[in-house]
C-alpha cells in the first residue's frame, strides 16, 4: 500500500510538545517548527532546541547548528556539547548572525550519554548511526 497519510492542526487533540515535533519532524518541516516546542532526543537526528541530556551510548555521526527565522541564531550566541561526565565534546561561539556549524564524521565519535550544557539561539541536530 502506498499511501501517505494526513495529519491536520485539528487531530492534534491533547497531545504533548514532543508529540507535536515529531510529526513535523517526521514530515520534514522542521524549518517551519514552532517555537516553544520540545527538544525530540528519540528520532535520528536528535533534535535540539533547549538545554538536556540524552543517556546512553551513542554513536555521533554529524552535527549541525542551524538558525532558523523562528529560532534565530545571533551574534555571540553560544553552543557547547558534553558528555555526561562534563567532558567538552563541541563547542562555538556564533561570529555574526545565523553563523552556525555543520559537522560530518566519517568515523562515529562514540560516547556515553551526551549533554547540551548551552544553546543560546538555533536548532541543534546531532546525528547518531
Amino acid at each position: 500500500m502506498n499511501y501517505l497519510p494526513f495529519v491536520s492542526w485539528g487531530a492534534y487533540g491533547a497531545t504533548s510538545d514532543t508529540e507535536r515535533a515529531n510529526f513535523w519532524v517526521s514530515w520534514g518541516l522542521m524549518a517551519s517548527l514552532p517555537s516553544g516546542l520540545a527538544n525530540n532526543l528519540y528520532v535520528n537526528p536528535l533534535v535540539f532546541l533547549t538545554i538536556a541530556t540524552r543517556v546512553g551510548r551513542l554513536g555521533i555521526t554529524g552535527i549541525a547548528w542551524n538558525s532558523r527565522s523562528n529560532v534565530p541564531i545571533e551574534t555571540d550566541d553560544d553552543m557547547a556539547i558534553t558528555d555526561i561526565n562534563d567532558n567538552p565534546l563541541f563547542g562555538k561561539r556564533a561570529e555574526a548572525d545565523g553563523d552556525g556549524l555543520k559537522l560530518n564524521f566519517v568515523v562515529p565519535l562514540l560516547v556515553n550519554g551526551l549533554k547540551v550544557a548551552t544553546l543560546d539561539g538555533g536548532v541543534l541536530y546531532i546525528y547518531l548511526r
